[in-house]
């Protein structure tokens, strides 16, 4: 009984992860208001491709625990970032941030809003370094009950454990002190709009139990 045990956890944990975009259309996605994506996110050879002024754009469905992997690159100059557990925390609709940003831009791709870092929280591992403005990254994030683990480029950048005495002083030196459940609830993943090019593919995602 026991070696069945050991063998349907081992199936559960080697299960395919699920594609949250499919390659050819947006489906699955919505603006954060639920309405569809008419403008700024595009289609183009196999991506999610912010090409315009758009919206932030974000899964229909909501996750909690999870394993989450993508590919993503930037133009230079461009500031991005992809959040989950995003959703209503008081009046605002926030989420955790894995930022992604050219660390060519001066004054906001260190520290706190460093690439693989939990944006405006902690700061990625200064030994894990994105690829530049233009070639793709591959970044993962698991988020497994409280824990919360960030790789870029197949290397860890951040693990944090939310509530933890760290996390909490961490929040209350951050943009989100004032949402003390800040990230705490199953949320949507978002993709976000912040003003230059960024393109998305393989996001592939399984829910862990």
């Amino acid at each position: 009984m026991k070696a069945l045990l050991i063998l349907g956890a081992a199936l559960l944990l080697a299960a395919d992860p699920t594609p949250l975009f499919d390659g050819k259309t947006l489906t699955g996605w919505t603006t954060v208001a639920e309405k569809p994506v008419t403008a700024g996110w595009e289609v183009s050879e196999g991506t999610i491709h912010r090409a315009t002024k758009a919206m932030d754009i974000v899964t229909t469905k909501d996750y909690d625990s999870f394993d989450l992997s993508f590919e993503w690159k930037i133009a230079p100059g461009t500031n991005s970032g992809l959040k989950y557990h995003f959703g209503k925390y008081g009046e605002k609709n926030i989420g955790i941030e894995y930022q992604l940003i050219d660390t060519g831009k001066p004054g906001d791709s260190l520290g706190k809003h460093g690439v693989g870092g939990v944006y405006d929280l902690l700061a990625p591992d200064p030994k894990v370094t994105p690829k530049p403005a233009g070639e793709w990254n591959v970044s993962r994030i698991v988020v497994n009950k409280k824990k919360i683990t960030h790789y870029l480029n197949g290397k860890k950048s951040v693990e944090i454990v939310m509530g933890s005495p760290e996390w909490i002083e961490a929040l209350g030196k951050s943009k989100f002190k004032s949402s003390a459940d800040f990230g705490t609830k199953p949320g949507k993943i978002l993709l976000q709009e912040h003003g230059g090019e960024v393109w998305f593919r393989n996001l592939n995602l399984t829910e862990l139990k």
